[in-house]
């Protein structure tokens, strides 16, 4: 009966048995905030799969107890769940409930509703205008309800989404709130994209020592993946600056632990590290003049990142890899390549 029953929720969800991983009875006993935060923990491990799941289930549960403002934050959660997994058309569905459902007047479920929305702004419609004017909306909106980790998240996305003047300014903002509320978990994040700004602004120097900062947060905290692609920046961003030796001293430990990790679980995930360490160090040895061990890192970068399609997500990075391959390899036809 009580599997029946949820079901039945689910059609008053308009989101079908289908939508929802199977739940187990004793969960109907807990609290739809309560299962709301399980899901958010779960999310902040990078689990997007069993997070998703259990906002749905929280949906559920937040509709049978009458929390509408639960509903919401929940079915937003589900619908930035299948989005960061590529799904959104799955997503959208509870993203238009979610919608139909918020109310100014209820903080958690509006903020938490604007910041998917404007996450389907940028990735869905691809109009990052939209976009930028939702998160400055709930960066104003969270400050006004004092949703302090909220309201760094929305500057966080507007120094993603804005133009370039915006994002510099932006970032530094966020950064200066969540240090204002010792969030460390945000500088990390933060610092970074700070840095990517300034490296696609042509300001190496700076990005340089955001990518630093980043990384002294990053190495904070408990998860391996960030500390990799911490210390992974530090080495591009002094391979960026001419500084090849402080490169190398960076990035060849970094292709060793993701070499490791590749070799526990062959995933394209985790084959990009090693592409993208062999890329780099790559780059390094063309920059040096050891062309034979630049072909070597090079080609061997190439089918990794061809896995994770850097091209279609990172175009400028893959004509970098491609342009030295192809002048590497007319080198060798003309037989000048050492």
């Amino acid at each position: 009966m009580r599997a029946m029953s949820l079901v039945c929720l689910l059609a008053l969800l308009g989101l079908g048995a289908a939508a929802v991983a199977p739940v187990a009875c004793a969960e109907e006993a807990l609290d739809a905030a309560g299962l709301l935060k399980q899901g958010d923990h779960v999310f902040r491990s990078r689990d997007y799969e069993s997070a998703t799941a259990i906002y749905k289930r929280a949906a559920v549960l937040a509709e049978k107890q009458g929390a509408q403002e639960t509903l919401v934050e929940a079915l937003s959660m589900a619908a930035r769940g299948h989005l960061i997994r590529k799904q959104a058309e799955q997503g959208q569905p509870f993203l238009d409930r979610a919608a139909k459902l918020a109310k100014a007047s209820q903080p958690a479920g509006w903020s938490r509703y604007l910041g998917v929305r404007g996450r389907f702004e940028w990735k869905v419609e691809q109009d990052r205008p939209k976009a930028t004017k939702t998160f400055e909306s709930m960066h104003a909106y969270c400050l006004q309800h004092e949703l302090w980790s909220r309201a760094v998240d929305a500057a966080h996305m507007v120094a993603i989404t804005g133009t370039a003047d915006q994002q510099v300014a932006w970032a530094l903002k966020g950064i200066a709130a969540a240090e204002k509320g010792g969030m460390d978990g945000w500088l990390g994040p933060l610092w970074n994209n700070l840095g990517n700004t300034y490296q696609d602004r042509g300001e190496n120097e700076q990005a340089l020592e955001a990518f630093l900062k980043a990384r002294h947060y990053h190495w904070k905290g408990t998860r391996e993946v960030p500390k990799l692609v911490a210390d992974w920046a530090v080495g591009m961003a002094y391979r960026r600056v001419g500084q090849y030796v402080e490169a190398k001293r960076w990035l060849r430990p970094v292709l060793a632990w993701a070499e490791r990790r590749y070799a526990e679980k062959q995933e394209p995930e985790r084959g990009e590290w090693v592409g993208l360490a062999c890329m780099e160090l790559g780059l390094v040895a063309l920059k040096e003049g050891r062309r034979a061990d630049a072909r070597r890192d090079l080609d061997r970068a190439l089918p990794f990142l061809e896995a994770v399609k850097l091209h279609e997500w990172h175009p400028a990075a893959w004509k970098e890899l491609t342009e030295a391959r192809a002048a590497l390899a007319k080198e060798t036809a003309a037989g000048k390549g050492r």
